[in-house]
């Protein structure tokens, strides 16, 4: 190289990629729309468990509050119901655990493989950019 002479510009990218800019925000958006119908699907769940448990209640205070021929069936009356009570609560609390317990295993499957697949582009992106840059870097008789 003469003296006085600047040296070669490096290589700049012909363009700026879009699709490396969009790509992970399209994959957070599925992400989001995943988590989104495991939260759906556990809250109808849960409503419909907890509907039953209102309704099975309600049939038992029914039961309970019913006009009686002797205070004596007062007392069994409501002995009855809190029995029925009892064995309704541990019923339905187990019911409504399992569905957390599924809603929680299924937003982990979801965040699983969304870093699965963020790690993968991440690895993909980081071998293109370093490709890149060691060919501008390198002079054009070295190619």
């Amino acid at each position: 190289m003469a003296s006085g002479t600047p040296p070669a510009p490096v290589a700049a990218p012909d363009a700026f990629d879009l699709a490396a800019v969009f790509a992970p925000m399209k994959d957070s958006a599925v992400v989001g729309e995943k988590l989104a119908h495991v939260a759906l699907q556990t809250a109808l769940h849960s409503n419909d468990q907890s509907g039953k448990w209102t309704k099975e209640t309600l049939a038992n205070v029914g039961t309970a509050v019913a006009a009686k021929d002797d205070p004596a069936d007062y007392t069994r009356a409501l002995s009855e119901f809190a029995a029925a009570q009892g064995a309704t609560t541990t019923e339905h609390v187990a019911a409504l655990t399992e569905i957390t317990r599924t809603a929680q295993a299924q937003a982990m499957d979801v965040l699983l493989e969304a870093g699965t697949t963020w790690s993968d582009t991440a690895a993909s992106t980081i071998q293109k950019t370093a490709a890149a840059m060691t060919s501008a870097a390198m002079p054009a008789w070295f190619r």
